[in-house]
Protein backbone atom coordinates (compact mmCIF):
# COMPACT_ATOMS: atom_id res chain seq x y z
CA UNK A 1 0.00 0.00 0.00
CA UNK A 2 1.25 3.47 -0.81
CA UNK A 3 2.24 5.93 1.92
CA UNK A 4 -0.69 8.11 0.88
CA UNK A 5 -3.17 5.24 1.29
CA UNK A 6 -1.64 4.33 4.64
CA UNK A 7 -2.04 7.91 5.85
CA UNK A 8 -5.63 7.91 4.65
CA UNK A 9 -6.32 4.74 6.62
CA UNK A 10 -4.77 6.19 9.76
CA UNK A 11 -6.98 9.27 9.34
CA UNK A 12 -10.08 7.14 8.92
CA UNK A 13 -9.22 5.10 12.03
CA UNK A 14 -8.84 8.28 14.07
CA UNK A 15 -12.14 9.66 12.85
CA UNK A 16 -14.13 6.44 13.14
CA UNK A 17 -12.60 4.86 16.24
CA UNK A 18 -10.34 7.10 18.31
CA UNK A 19 -12.75 10.02 18.47
CA UNK A 20 -15.74 7.98 19.64
CA UNK A 21 -16.87 7.78 23.23
CA UNK A 22 -17.03 4.25 24.70
CA UNK A 23 -20.77 3.80 24.20
CA UNK A 24 -20.57 4.81 20.52
CA UNK A 25 -17.42 2.77 19.98
CA UNK A 26 -18.97 -0.40 21.33
CA UNK A 27 -22.13 0.15 19.25
CA UNK A 28 -19.93 0.37 16.15
CA UNK A 29 -18.17 -2.95 16.67
CA UNK A 30 -20.53 -5.05 18.80
CA UNK A 31 -22.30 -6.74 15.87
CA UNK A 32 -19.35 -6.58 13.47
CA UNK A 33 -17.84 -9.85 12.27
CA UNK A 34 -14.15 -9.55 11.42
CA UNK A 35 -13.78 -12.93 9.63
CA UNK A 36 -16.83 -12.21 7.46
CA UNK A 37 -15.47 -8.79 6.51
CA UNK A 38 -12.10 -10.32 5.71
CA UNK A 39 -13.71 -13.01 3.54
CA UNK A 40 -15.77 -10.47 1.63
CA UNK A 41 -12.66 -8.39 1.09
CA UNK A 42 -10.85 -11.33 -0.47
CA UNK A 43 -13.82 -12.06 -2.74
CA UNK A 44 -13.90 -8.45 -3.92
CA UNK A 45 -10.19 -8.51 -4.68
CA UNK A 46 -10.57 -11.74 -6.65
CA UNK A 47 -13.53 -10.31 -8.53
CA UNK A 48 -11.47 -7.22 -9.36
CA UNK A 49 -9.02 -9.33 -11.36
CA UNK A 50 -11.79 -10.82 -13.53
CA UNK A 51 -13.51 -7.47 -14.02
CA UNK A 52 -10.28 -5.83 -15.14
CA UNK A 53 -9.61 -8.70 -17.55
CA UNK A 54 -13.07 -8.21 -19.04
CA UNK A 55 -12.40 -4.51 -19.49
CA UNK A 56 -9.06 -5.18 -21.14
CA UNK A 57 -10.53 -7.82 -23.46
CA UNK A 58 -13.37 -5.50 -24.44
CA UNK A 59 -10.97 -2.79 -25.46
CA UNK A 60 -8.62 -5.17 -27.31
CA UNK A 61 -11.28 -7.06 -29.27
CA UNK A 62 -13.28 -3.96 -30.17
CA UNK A 63 -10.26 -2.52 -31.90
CA UNK A 64 -10.00 -5.65 -34.05
CA UNK A 65 -13.55 -5.35 -35.42
CA UNK A 66 -13.51 -4.45 -39.15
CA UNK A 67 -16.21 -1.84 -39.42
CA UNK A 68 -15.58 1.20 -41.53
CA UNK A 69 -17.35 4.50 -41.55
CA UNK A 70 -19.21 6.53 -38.98
CA UNK A 71 -20.94 3.51 -37.45
CA UNK A 72 -17.66 1.70 -36.86
CA UNK A 73 -16.11 4.75 -35.25
CA UNK A 74 -19.11 5.17 -32.94
CA UNK A 75 -18.95 1.47 -32.02
CA UNK A 76 -15.27 1.63 -31.14
CA UNK A 77 -15.79 4.85 -29.10
CA UNK A 78 -18.59 3.16 -27.17
CA UNK A 79 -16.47 0.06 -26.56
CA UNK A 80 -13.58 2.22 -25.39
CA UNK A 81 -15.75 4.03 -22.82
CA UNK A 82 -17.32 0.75 -21.71
CA UNK A 83 -13.85 -0.76 -21.27
CA UNK A 84 -12.68 2.20 -19.19
CA UNK A 85 -15.80 1.99 -17.03
CA UNK A 86 -15.29 -1.75 -16.53
CA UNK A 87 -11.65 -1.29 -15.54
CA UNK A 88 -12.71 1.46 -13.12
CA UNK A 89 -15.25 -0.92 -11.62
CA UNK A 90 -12.41 -3.40 -11.16
CA UNK A 91 -10.34 -0.75 -9.38
CA UNK A 92 -13.30 0.05 -7.15
CA UNK A 93 -13.76 -3.62 -6.28
CA UNK A 94 -10.05 -3.99 -5.50
CA UNK A 95 -9.99 -0.91 -3.26
CA UNK A 96 -13.20 -1.97 -1.50
CA UNK A 97 -11.62 -5.35 -0.82
CA UNK A 98 -8.52 -3.72 0.64
CA UNK A 99 -10.58 -1.44 2.91
CA UNK A 100 -12.67 -4.36 4.13
CA UNK A 101 -9.42 -6.13 4.95
CA UNK A 102 -8.24 -3.11 6.92
CA UNK A 103 -11.59 -3.01 8.74
CA UNK A 104 -11.27 -6.71 9.61
CA UNK A 105 -7.73 -6.15 10.93
CA UNK A 106 -8.92 -3.26 13.09
CA UNK A 107 -11.80 -5.31 14.46
CA UNK A 108 -9.35 -8.10 15.25
CA UNK A 109 -7.22 -5.61 17.20
CA UNK A 110 -9.98 -3.70 18.96
CA UNK A 111 -12.98 -5.92 19.61
CA UNK A 112 -11.54 -8.57 21.98
CA UNK A 113 -10.03 -5.91 24.25
CA UNK A 114 -13.23 -3.88 24.21
CA UNK A 115 -15.22 -6.96 25.18
CA UNK A 116 -12.88 -7.56 28.13
CA UNK A 117 -13.04 -3.91 29.16
CA UNK A 118 -16.83 -3.97 29.03
CA UNK A 119 -16.94 -7.06 31.26
CA UNK A 120 -14.55 -5.54 33.80
CA UNK A 121 -16.40 -2.22 33.80
CA UNK A 122 -19.76 -3.93 34.23
CA UNK A 123 -18.20 -5.52 37.33
CA UNK A 124 -16.45 -2.29 38.27
CA UNK A 125 -16.82 -2.68 42.04
CA UNK A 126 -15.40 -6.19 42.11
CA UNK A 127 -12.61 -5.24 39.70
CA UNK A 128 -11.75 -2.18 41.76
CA UNK A 129 -11.55 -4.19 44.99
CA UNK A 130 -9.12 -6.62 43.37
CA UNK A 131 -6.97 -3.77 42.05
CA UNK A 132 -7.01 -1.59 45.12
CA UNK A 133 -6.63 -3.89 48.15
CA UNK A 134 -2.97 -4.79 48.81
CA UNK A 135 -3.89 -7.19 51.61
CA UNK A 136 -6.27 -9.25 49.52
CA UNK A 137 -8.59 -9.45 52.53
CA UNK A 138 -11.28 -7.03 51.38
CA UNK A 139 -14.37 -8.62 49.87
CA UNK A 140 -16.75 -6.83 47.49
CA UNK A 141 -19.99 -5.66 49.04
CA UNK A 142 -21.72 -7.32 46.10
CA UNK A 143 -20.59 -9.68 43.40
CA UNK A 144 -17.87 -12.34 43.48
CA UNK A 145 -14.29 -12.12 44.66
CA UNK A 146 -12.03 -11.78 41.64
CA UNK A 147 -8.63 -13.40 41.34
CA UNK A 148 -6.06 -10.60 41.35
CA UNK A 149 -3.71 -12.41 38.97
CA UNK A 150 -6.53 -12.82 36.48
CA UNK A 151 -7.50 -9.16 36.87
CA UNK A 152 -3.91 -8.16 36.14
CA UNK A 153 -3.79 -10.40 33.07
CA UNK A 154 -7.04 -8.92 31.76
CA UNK A 155 -5.73 -5.42 32.45
CA UNK A 156 -2.64 -6.23 30.40
CA UNK A 157 -4.74 -7.52 27.52
CA UNK A 158 -6.99 -4.46 27.61
CA UNK A 159 -3.98 -2.14 27.71
CA UNK A 160 -2.90 -3.27 24.25
CA UNK A 161 -5.77 -1.26 22.77
CA UNK A 162 -6.01 2.46 23.41
CA UNK A 163 -9.80 2.47 23.25
CA UNK A 164 -10.32 -0.45 25.61
CA UNK A 165 -7.84 1.05 28.10
CA UNK A 166 -9.82 4.28 27.81
CA UNK A 167 -13.00 2.39 28.68
CA UNK A 168 -11.47 0.50 31.61
CA UNK A 169 -9.82 3.57 33.10
CA UNK A 170 -12.98 5.64 32.85
CA UNK A 171 -15.00 2.88 34.49
CA UNK A 172 -12.52 2.66 37.35
CA UNK A 173 -12.82 6.43 37.88
CA UNK A 174 -16.51 5.84 38.55
CA UNK A 175 -15.62 3.03 40.95
CA UNK A 176 -13.18 5.36 42.74
CA UNK A 177 -15.89 7.97 43.27
CA UNK A 178 -18.36 5.32 44.40
CA UNK A 179 -15.84 4.09 46.99
CA UNK A 180 -15.06 7.62 48.23
CA UNK A 181 -18.78 8.23 48.80
CA UNK A 182 -19.37 4.87 50.52
CA UNK A 183 -20.35 5.69 54.15
CA UNK A 184 -19.31 2.22 55.33
CA UNK A 185 -15.68 2.79 54.35
CA UNK A 186 -13.01 4.57 56.39
CA UNK A 187 -11.92 7.82 54.67
CA UNK A 188 -8.21 6.97 54.73
CA UNK A 189 -8.91 3.57 53.17
CA UNK A 190 -10.76 5.10 50.22
CA UNK A 191 -7.85 7.46 49.47
CA UNK A 192 -5.28 4.69 49.67
CA UNK A 193 -7.43 2.36 47.56
CA UNK A 194 -7.78 4.95 44.80
CA UNK A 195 -4.04 5.48 44.56
CA UNK A 196 -3.35 1.76 44.62
CA UNK A 197 -5.78 1.11 41.76
CA UNK A 198 -4.22 3.84 39.59
CA UNK A 199 -0.77 2.37 40.17
CA UNK A 200 -2.03 -1.14 39.45
CA UNK A 201 -3.47 -0.10 36.08
CA UNK A 202 -0.38 1.91 35.12
CA UNK A 203 1.88 -1.06 35.78
CA UNK A 204 -0.51 -3.32 33.89
CA UNK A 205 -0.18 -1.06 30.88
CA UNK A 206 3.61 -1.06 31.16
CA UNK A 207 3.76 -4.85 31.40
CA UNK A 208 1.54 -5.18 28.33
CA UNK A 209 3.30 -2.70 26.10
CA UNK A 210 6.94 -3.09 27.00
CA UNK A 211 7.32 -6.16 24.81
CA UNK A 212 4.74 -5.30 22.15
CA UNK A 213 5.79 -1.98 20.71
CA UNK A 214 8.90 0.01 19.97
CA UNK A 215 7.08 3.22 20.84
CA UNK A 216 5.48 2.45 24.15
CA UNK A 217 2.87 5.19 24.07
CA UNK A 218 -0.01 5.73 21.74
CA UNK A 219 1.00 8.42 19.26
CA UNK A 220 -2.52 9.54 18.56
CA UNK A 221 -4.42 12.22 20.42
CA UNK A 222 -6.63 10.94 23.19
CA UNK A 223 -10.21 12.09 22.89
CA UNK A 224 -13.17 11.24 25.00
CA UNK A 225 -16.64 12.81 25.17
CA UNK A 226 -17.33 12.89 28.89
CA UNK A 227 -21.04 13.64 28.95
CA UNK A 228 -23.04 10.45 28.75
CA UNK A 229 -20.01 8.45 27.72
CA UNK A 230 -20.60 5.56 30.10
CA UNK A 231 -24.39 5.26 29.99
CA UNK A 232 -24.49 1.58 29.13
CA UNK A 233 -21.43 0.43 31.04
CA UNK A 234 -21.58 1.70 34.61
CA UNK A 235 -24.31 2.14 37.19
CA UNK A 236 -25.87 5.57 37.59
CA UNK A 237 -24.37 6.94 40.76
CA UNK A 238 -25.91 10.42 40.69
CA UNK A 239 -24.92 13.92 39.62
CA UNK A 240 -22.26 14.48 42.28
CA UNK A 241 -20.39 11.30 41.40
CA UNK A 242 -20.86 11.96 37.68
CA UNK A 243 -19.21 15.38 38.03
CA UNK A 244 -16.44 13.98 40.15
CA UNK A 245 -15.79 11.15 37.70
CA UNK A 246 -15.71 13.61 34.82
CA UNK A 247 -13.15 15.77 36.63
CA UNK A 248 -10.90 12.78 37.27
CA UNK A 249 -11.27 11.47 33.71
CA UNK A 250 -10.44 14.90 32.30
CA UNK A 251 -7.28 14.99 34.40
CA UNK A 252 -6.39 11.49 33.22
CA UNK A 253 -6.74 12.56 29.58
CA UNK A 254 -4.49 15.55 30.29
CA UNK A 255 -1.85 13.11 31.52
CA UNK A 256 -2.18 10.96 28.40
CA UNK A 257 -1.88 13.97 26.12
CA UNK A 258 1.12 15.24 28.04
CA UNK A 259 2.97 11.94 27.74
CA UNK A 260 1.70 10.61 24.41
CA UNK A 261 4.94 11.54 22.61
CA UNK A 262 7.26 10.17 25.31
CA UNK A 263 8.75 6.72 25.62
CA UNK A 264 7.46 4.50 28.37
CA UNK A 265 10.30 4.45 30.88
CA UNK A 266 11.41 1.67 33.16
CA UNK A 267 9.01 0.28 35.71
CA UNK A 268 11.11 1.74 38.49
CA UNK A 269 9.97 5.26 37.66
CA UNK A 270 7.42 6.48 40.17
CA UNK A 271 3.83 6.13 38.98
CA UNK A 272 2.85 9.62 40.07
CA UNK A 273 5.14 11.15 37.41
CA UNK A 274 2.75 9.66 34.83
CA UNK A 275 -0.44 10.17 36.77
CA UNK A 276 0.13 13.33 38.83
CA UNK A 277 -2.83 15.27 37.46
CA UNK A 278 -5.17 12.33 37.94
CA UNK A 279 -3.92 11.59 41.44
CA UNK A 280 -4.26 15.24 42.44
CA UNK A 281 -7.81 15.33 41.07
CA UNK A 282 -8.74 12.21 43.03
CA UNK A 283 -7.22 13.69 46.21
CA UNK A 284 -9.21 16.88 45.73
CA UNK A 285 -12.45 14.93 45.22
CA UNK A 286 -11.64 12.88 48.30
CA UNK A 287 -11.03 16.03 50.37
CA UNK A 288 -14.30 17.57 49.20
CA UNK A 289 -16.08 14.57 50.67
CA UNK A 290 -13.91 14.08 53.78
CA UNK A 291 -12.65 17.56 54.64
CA UNK A 292 -13.69 17.45 58.29
CA UNK A 293 -12.04 14.09 58.82
CA UNK A 294 -8.88 15.14 56.96
CA UNK A 295 -8.52 18.38 58.93
CA UNK A 296 -8.62 16.50 62.21
CA UNK A 297 -6.17 13.72 61.32
CA UNK A 298 -2.41 13.90 60.96
CA UNK A 299 -0.78 13.41 57.53
CA UNK A 300 -3.97 14.10 55.54
CA UNK A 301 -3.79 17.88 55.25
CA UNK A 302 -5.16 19.60 52.17
CA UNK A 303 -1.85 21.38 51.66
CA UNK A 304 0.34 18.32 51.25
CA UNK A 305 -0.59 15.33 53.37
CA UNK A 306 -3.34 13.89 51.21
CA UNK A 307 -1.16 14.20 48.10
CA UNK A 308 1.67 12.35 49.81
CA UNK A 309 -0.74 9.61 50.84
CA UNK A 310 -2.20 9.00 47.39
CA UNK A 311 1.20 9.21 45.67
CA UNK A 312 2.61 6.60 48.04
CA UNK A 313 -0.40 4.38 47.45
CA UNK A 314 -0.01 4.71 43.68
CA UNK A 315 3.57 3.54 43.88
CA UNK A 316 2.46 0.69 46.13
CA UNK A 317 -0.10 -0.30 43.53
CA UNK A 318 2.58 -0.18 40.88
CA UNK A 319 4.74 -2.51 42.94
CA UNK A 320 1.77 -4.74 43.72
CA UNK A 321 1.06 -5.39 40.04
CA UNK A 322 4.74 -5.81 39.27
CA UNK A 323 5.06 -8.35 42.08
CA UNK A 324 1.97 -10.24 40.92
CA UNK A 325 3.41 -10.39 37.42
CA UNK A 326 6.66 -11.81 38.79
CA UNK A 327 4.74 -14.45 40.71
CA UNK A 328 2.91 -15.69 37.62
Amino acid sequence: MSDFASRMWETVKQERFLLQDPEQLWAMVESADGPTASGLGELLKEAAKTIKEIGGDLQTHSMAVEWEGEGGAAFRAWCYQAALTTVSLGDYSENAGKWLGHAADTLHEVKPQLELAKIMTNHGHETYVAMSDPSGDRHPSHGPNLNRDQVLEMTKQISRSQDSYNLLHTGMNYAIMDDIHDPTRQPEDTLHAAGTAVGFMEEGRYLALKGDQHDYTWDKAWSYHLTGGMLNFVPVYGDALQRGSDVITTAWIMDEQQHQADKLTSDSQATFHHRQNQLNAIANQWYATNSHWADTHTDYSHGQGMYDQINTSANNGNALARGRAGAQ
